[in-house]
This record gives structure tokens, C-alpha cells and sequence, in this order.
């Protein structure tokens, strides 16, 4: 099914499409479906501009956020310097960006572009509309630099602040500074 809808790509109607498969072991390989289904589309996907092959695949998996555990025994103070570390080791940025658009409620197709903003990497969805840094050290420069860009909403991982709440005060100052310039509202927050 998918291999058809690449074919139609190069006459300019390919449509977006989902295609779901159950990771169903085939008879005589070691291979399930949905995997031979990948090797298949990867083979015959034309290559983007950017490299990509023009297309996504997804894994149902647990989230890449380490469960906050509120039962356990000892002191509070104790459980919260244990979930300071709260990203799973495995995570990568990929993954980490499609959980956070999904939980701020964007499809898993939505358009993103990666730009650099005070010499920093970061994930600009929707023209700059939210604006993701998964940057483990952030700056001023770079807090200015995402209010500069007058995004709707600004997502970082709160472990790029390392422990810095000083700077964190600061970035949300800076974004309400400038959302009341600009007679804007400016989300922030920090996961």
C-alpha cells in the first residue's frame, strides 16, 4: 500500500497517508511485517532536499520521561533530588520532540524546521510558532534570542537551566517582557 502512494509522489499527488502494521512474524524470517514493510518503503522512498526519505516511522513505546514516583518511602526532598535526572538514557532528540508535540496536541505529521539561535539547536514548529530547545545548557543569549523570535509558546527541558533558578526567573520575565511589548502572550515552560 505504501510503496503505491510513493509511486504517485512523482507525478505530484501523493497523498499523506498512515499506515499502521502489527509486528506479525512472517513465515521463514526473522523479519515481522512492519519491519520488512520499512526495509520495502525505504528502498523505493525518493530522497528530499534535506536527505530525509520522506516519511516517518513511529513505535508504540513508554514515554521518554522517567515516572515521577509520589508513593515511595522517605523525604520529600529526598524523591525530588532523585528525579532531578528525570529523562530516560535512551532518549534521543527525535523521540524527546514527537512525545512533546504530541502532548502539546500537534500531529505526528506536523512540519518542523531545525535553526540555530544563539549558537544553540533548535526544533521551530509551525513557522515558529512553538519553538522546542532540548539543549542540556542554556543560556541568556539563547533565552533572548526565543523571545526575540516572538513565538507563541517555548518549550526547554528543565535540565538545561542545571539547577540555575536565577536564570529560569529570569527567562520567564523575559518572555512576559516581551509578549507585553509586542501585546502578545508568550507560553513558557520547562519539562
Amino acid at each position: 500500500m505504501g510503496e503505491a502512494i510513493f509511486s504517485l509522489e512523482e507525478s505530484g499527488k501523493a497523498p499523506t497517508f498512515i499506515l499502521i502494521e502489527f509486528p506479525e512474524k512472517l513465515d521463514g524470517s526473522n523479519l515481522t511485517l512492519s519491519e520488512a514493510m520499512l526495509k520495502r518503503l525505504a528502498s523505493n522512498a525518493s530522497r528530499k532536499k534535506d536527505g530525509s526519505l520522506g516519511f516517518r516511522s513511529f513505535k508504540l513505546a513508554r514515554s521518554n520521561f522517567l515516572p515521577w514516583d509520589g508513593i515511595s518511602e522517605g523525604d520529600m526532598i529526598s524523591r525530588l533530588d532523585g528525579h532531578v535526572e528525570h529523562l530516560r538514557e535512551d532518549a534521543g532528540s527525535d523521540q524527546l520532540l514527537f512525545e512533546l508535540l504530541l502532548g502539546a496536541g500537534f500531529p505526528l505529521n506536523t512540519e518542523y524546521q531545525m535553526v540555530e539561535m544563539a549558537a544553540k539547536q533548535v526544533f521551530s514548529i509551525e513557522d515558529g510558532a512553538l519553538l522546542i530547545c532540548l539543549e542540556k545548557e542554556i543560556t541568556p543569549e539563547l533565552i533572548d534570542a526565543l523571545a526575540e523570535a516572538n513565538p507563541l509558546q517555548v518549550i526547554c527541558l528543565d535540565e538545561g537551566f542545571k539547577g540555575n533558578d536565577q536564570l529560569k526567573a529570569n527567562a520567564v520575565q523575559t518572555f512576559r517582557a516581551r509578549a507585553e511589548a509586542e501585546e502578545s502572550e508568550i507560553v513558557f515552560r520547562t519539562v
